[in-house]
């Protein structure tokens, strides 16, 4: 299998964007490919269009959200073939993303019709070079060119996730790349509403604030008052079926701290919702009926770590990992109110406030 980092006319790569170009009288290609293979410096080909367009086709990451699911995918389809294939689905993709021009139209209806961002195809005898009247380079798909689409199970695609995997474990990450999605896989493919996030935040905790305030409006029995057991009384499965945004208090235990970024550069990335509100930890809680991974906001992270991220981000390497370990080996359980969220019809969990038992 070629790379997309070398001048070749093979290649096997994943589509992580499909741009349609404007119509004009100066030659144009019909539209343009955002390629990925895993390969190359780990940053991304500048977009082959200044466009408003063509800019919110990476608003979530470059490679996207969707291509780093379709990682996913792929792993999961493998595993299904081969009980041996046990690598791990990264949270975020290493490697270059390269632009591809389409100039026949047999290729751009070909691409419109069967083809979508997380798909594999094969791309065969394609040059690479210079696009005419532009400073670009780039892959040209021309007439005697041929675009195949790949099934997950392929070799090819077998061999592209072993490399990547050994990026991953370096830790090579393409800064721009997107995030694998926490959601629950029964949500994965749920078509929920648009709703306004930080209403719907709002209106939860004032819903939790009522119901724990009920107990002291009853002035002739204290007894009637309600306990934390009463307040956090939600399990972390009732918050992971329940398909409306509510606010949920649940008492857990920390499991587990993504470290993949690893745990210091996990403090300088963030996943951004549509309020523009950025999350730099992963956690992974657990109690009694299940797991559940959720985003962590900045300021409850630093309840969890004891110090600011500003502190934090001075700590690297054993310390880092000592911290993480320290975290997860702990017995000790957690009060925390989980909000679910809808971002571009994906399903998340954040963790909005958390204290100790």
């Amino acid at each position: 299998t070629e790379t997309i980092d070398n001048n070749i006319q093979d290649i096997t790569v994943m589509v992580s964007a499909i741009i349609p170009a404007p119509k004009t009288d100066a030659p144009m290609p019909l539209g343009f490919l955002r390629l990925w293979d895993g390969t190359g410096v780990p940053v991304s080909d500048p977009l082959p269009l200044d466009t408003d367009e063509c800019k919110k086709l990476t608003r979530n990451g470059d490679p996207p959200n969707r291509a780093v699911q379709s990682i996913e995918e792929s792993i999961r389809c493998m595993k299904s073939f081969n009980n041996d294939f046990d690598l791990e689905a990264p949270i975020s993709l290493c490697g270059r993303v390269a632009n591809a021009a389409i100039w026949e139209r047999e290729h751009w209806h070909f691409i419109r019709d069967n083809i979508s961002v997380g798909m594999f195809v094969r791309l065969r005898n394609v040059n690479y070079g210079q696009l005419p009247n532009a400073a670009l380079t780039m892959f040209i798909l021309h007439s005697k060119s041929w675009i195949t689409h790949l099934p997950m199970q392929s070799y090819e695609i077998k061999e592209m996730l072993l490399a990547h995997d050994k990026r991953v474990r370096r830790r090579e990450f393409n800064k721009s790349s997107g995030y694998l999605p926490l959601a629950d896989e029964e949500f994965a493919t749920m078509n929920l509403d648009p709703q306004n996030l930080a209403q719907q935040q709002q209106q939860s905790e004032r819903a939790v604030e009522v119901t724990a305030a009920v107990g002291d409006r009853d002035d002739n029995n204290d007894d009637k008052r309600q306990t934390v057991d009463d307040i956090y009384n939600k399990t972390l499965k009732q918050c992971r079926r329940d398909k409306e945004l509510r606010l949920h208090c649940v008492k857990f235990s920390i499991t587990k701290l993504k470290t993949d970024p690893p745990f210091e550069d996990c403090l300088g990335s963030f996943v951004e919702t549509n309020g523009g509100s950025r999350y730099i930890f992963v956690a992974r809680l657990s109690d009694t009926t299940c797991d559940l991974e959720v985003i962590v906001p900045n300021e409850v992270a630093t309840i969890i770590f004891g110090m600011s991220a500003a502190s934090a981000l001075e700590i690297r390497g054993v310390r880092a990992r000592k911290i993480v370990s320290d975290i997860e080996r702990t017995e000790k359980l957690w009060l925390g109110k989980i909000q679910p969220l809808n971002v571009n019809n994906q399903r998340y969990f954040t963790l909005s406030s958390i204290q100790a038992e």
